[in-house]
């Protein structure tokens, strides 16, 4: 992989980038942090489906 991954977090009711992150921990205390359920937020990701499947 080139670059880094990124997790963008998106609110849902704003859609204000709450922020970009590399791990998806980081991205779930960010949620955290804002206060706010999964189901408020979108999350955004550059790492492609097929780099998650097993080899």
């Amino acid at each position: 992989m080139l670059w880094p991954p990124q997790i963008a977090v998106i609110e849902l009711e704003t859609g204000d980038e709450l922020g970009v992150f590399e791990t998806e921990s980081e991205a779930a205390a960010c949620i955290a942090f804002a206060r706010l359920r999964p189901d408020q937020v979108e999350i955004l990701s550059n790492v492609p489906l097929m780099a998650l499947s097993p080899s």
